[in-house]
């Protein structure tokens, strides 16, 4: 620990303790002395880690953990990334099998919905995560999941078998296959049936742990087929609705206290920042209305309104930068920067949702205009 301490020190972290054990090394709690953040730090061996490093560093998504920082000493690599204060789905299973009662099916549906759009993105880079289990799926302060752990081996599970074996544990409350006997393990998978659910769940649901459980990999679907299927369009576009109240009641909050800066020192610059971070969650409210409106609407005027969604994203985004330099010195600085931190957060997420949303309507669109005998099944 003397060793980690030292290297940790040089790079402006202090530590404060250990998260746990992973498969490929420690996990480190720290604080950053510059910003005043926590951060955590994986201590890795150093094998052939640089080009995993830099995959990591790629991947920037609401639903991922995020890449900070990496340094290295003669042995190993230092990963550092963004601490998740709501600890990880295999303490909310423990949490919940404690009260004896199963988790309500949306809740389920959401924390999944937000996994396989994780999915989606690192499967679209060509990147497999490797390691998806509920240790590996974090909670932000938000509420949301963030994927994170992902592995730098190939062990036995594929990415979608073993995002059925997570909705499994989410549902039963236990694993899919308890067996910790590798053999025993392989025997159950490639000769057993797959593990059904047996509580209050929808058919929906159940046929979908079916399809992720297959045998076969070839007749799973993939991350972007399961985000097609109407049941879970409908979780996304639920999803979306409370966000722009919860941004405008975050707007008010921030408004009170950039009127204080602006009456004491800042002139009209931060009330312009208000006002433009205001805008942008006005604009990004219309746009749920339209992704909200019926379907016969049609994709197109959402795919549009998708892209001036990302650009007011983008605006927050300049926004939170500005204000860092303007209220540097100020005691309202810290709550000003988490307040534009959580805009950002839920923007992003937001934005994410309805790209998604918009890419269902389309493909749905595209369904209803093939002739039967030439559709694919979702499932």
């Amino acid at each position: 620990m003397g060793n980690n301490q030292s290297i940790l020190e040089q790079h402006g972290y202090t530590l404060v303790g250990e998260t746990g054990q992973g498969a490929f090394g420690k996990a480190l709690r720290v604080k950053n002395e510059k910003d005043g953040k926590d951060y955590v730090i994986k201590t890795l061996q150093k094998t052939n880690m640089m080009r995993e490093v830099s995959e990591l560093e790629a991947l920037k998504h609401p639903f991922i953990v995020q890449y900070n920082d990496s340094f290295e000493d003669d042995m190993n690599v230092y990963i550092v990334v963004e601490y998740c204060e709501g600890g990880d789905l295999s303490q909310e299973i423990k949490k919940q099998k404690d009260t004896g009662e199963y988790f309500p099916e949306d809740q389920i549906l959401t924390w999944f919905v937000e996994i396989c759009m994780a999915v989606e993105y690192v499967h679209e880079k060509n990147i497999l995560h490797r390691d998806i289990k509920p240790q590996n799926i974090f909670l932000d302060k938000y509420g949301r999941t963030r994927l994170g752990d992902f592995g730098l081996a190939k062990p036995l599970e594929s990415d979608i078998w073993a995002l059925g074996c997570v909705l499994y544990e989410l549902c039963e409350l236990r694993p899919a296959f308890p067996e910790e006997n590798i053999l025993e393990l392989l025997n159950k998978i490639v000769d057993g049936p797959y593990p059904s659910i047996s509580g209050p769940f929808s058919t929906d649901l159940r046929d979908l742990v079916r399809d992720l459980l297959q045998k076969n990999p070839a007749d799973r679907p993939s991350a972007s087929d399961i985000l097609g299927r109407p049941f879970l369009l409908g979780i996304l576009i639920q999803k979306t609705k409370g966000i722009p109240e919860e941004l405008q009641r975050k707007l008010k909050e921030l408004d009170g206290v950039a009127d204080g800066l602006e009456r004491m020192l800042w002139g009209t610059t931060v009330g312009s920042l208000t006002g433009g971070v205001i805008g942008a969650a006005g604009g990004i409210t219309t746009i749920v209305g339209l992704a909200l409106a019926p379907l016969t609407l049609g994709a197109s005027l959402i795919v549009t309104g998708v892209g001036i969604g990302v650009a007011a994203a983008g605006g927050v985004t300049g926004a939170a930068s500005n204000v860092t330099k303007m209220v540097n010195e100020h005691t309202d600085r810290r709550t000003i920067e988490n307040i534009i931190h959580e805009c950002e957060a839920k923007m992003l997420s937001l934005v994410t949702c309805l790209q998604l949303i918009s890419k269902g309507f389309e493909d749905l669109d595209q369904s209803r205009t093939t002739p039967e005998s030439e559709q694919v099944p979702l499932g």
